[in-house]
């Protein structure tokens, strides 16, 4: 009786280790909390309007570096190189491993371009009647590039590095008046390129932290300049 009700209790155990303990949950990038960006309130933002970003990556979503594939070879050199990191959770936060963040970027910058500008923003396929200020833009690129070495990793509990990332961004953002779309208030390319390293005891998660250092970084300086062009239309 004992044995039969301590084996239904290691069931029980077990059941909400695969259930619980196991699971994981979905974000998505545009969500408040998922990856914060300053605040940059436009007056009058109810007359502003974002529309959904053109995707204009390139066709190769991803390379892998022959290195790898030669043994031997791949013992000293691994890596590759990923143009659509949104499209496999690349922006998740490394400190929440049981999350996976998604989301295309053309869908979903808009959303933080439009909560960084104000909360009277909105996001919307069209222009609805009384927003004066359209701003449009295009995901131009979103490279992230790994390099790992084996023979690294054998020395890295003395602190040497063996991982090494890097991330390219760059995105185009244009606003206009409703009325007036062949005189841009603004039209610029923002831009991110920067690298990190990981080890034994540091640099966990370095992919995903650079790139969500990339897209809050394009975000935070696009809205800025964006709260500014529409207040110079403005005040003349």
């Amino acid at each position: 009786m004992l044995e039969a009700s301590l084996h239904r209790i290691w069931l029980v155990v077990l059941f909400a280790a695969s259930t619980g303990c196991l699971s994981s949950r979905i974000e998505h990038l545009r969500e408040p909390g998922v990856l914060p960006v300053s605040a940059r309130a436009v007056p009058h933002g109810e007359r502003v309007v974002v529309r959904p970003f053109v995707d204009a990556r390139g066709p190769e979503f991803g390379h892998a570096y022959a290195s790898g594939l030669i043994p031997l070879v791949n013992v000293v050199h691994a890596g590759g190189r990923n143009e659509y990191p949104d499209a496999y959770g690349g922006f998740g936060d490394p400190r929440r491993a049981r999350t996976r963040v998604v989301g295309e970027l053309g869908t979903e910058v808009p959303y933080l371009v439009a909560r960084g500008l104000g909360p009277d923003v909105v996001v919307d396929d069209d222009t609805p009647a009384g927003r004066d200020y359209v701003v449009s833009g295009a995901i131009l690129q979103s490279t992230s590039t790994w390099h790992g070495s084996f023979v690294l990793g054998m020395v890295s509990v003395l602190g040497v590095p063996m991982q090494f990332v890097r991330n390219e961004m760059r995105v185009r953002v244009v606003v206009h008046r409703r009325d007036r779309p062949e005189a841009p208030l603004l039209s610029r390319v923002y831009g991110f390129d920067a690298r990190r390293t990981g080890g034994l005891y540091y640099g966990h998660g370095a992919e995903q932290r650079l790139a969500r250092a990339a897209l809050r970084h394009v975000v935070d300086a696009a809205t800025a300049d964006i709260a500014a062009a529409i207040a110079r239309d403005r005040a003349g």
